[in-house]
């Protein structure tokens, strides 16, 4: 057997670990206090929580629950933030938005230097919202 197929096995085998280890690092997540730089899948805020998202990478939607709260600062967030319910959100610190923001019966909403691809939608809120 020549050196080459090996050598292409090799490296095969290699990529597969590599699209294997990023799907493991990507988790969803449940955020209560603080998610540091660190990759997730979803994130979930429970009922009545804070999160604050600080450098993290989201590649799927992050889900405030009722009552709860998020704020961001230099996350990237590749899904939609959905709000319903939820107590408040702060967007700032260059968050990078490539999504929506879906926020409806919720209370107030604040997004200050944020870079986004998506849309804002508000639906019925009680609080005040800031652009």
């Amino acid at each position: 057997m020549s050196v080459f197929p090996r050598l292409a096995l090799a490296v095969t085998v290699g990529v597969a670990g590599l699209v294997v280890a990023e799907t493991a690092v990507a988790q969803d997540r449940v955020c209560r206090g603080v998610l540091g730089r660190v990759a997730a899948g979803t994130v979930t805020v429970p009922p009545g929580a804070t999160c604050s998202l600080n450098g993290t990478r989201v590649q799927g939607d992050v889900i405030v629950g009722r009552g709860s709260s998020l704020n961001t600062n230099r996350a990237i967030i590749f899904g939609a933030i959905k709000g319903d319910g939820s107590r408040s959100l702060l967007v700032s610190g260059q968050t990078r938005l490539a999504n929506t923001i879906e926020w409806k019966l919720s209370g107030s909403a604040t997004i200050m230097g944020a870079i986004m691809d998506g849309d804002i939608k508000l639906e019925r809120n009680t609080g005040r919202f800031t652009l």
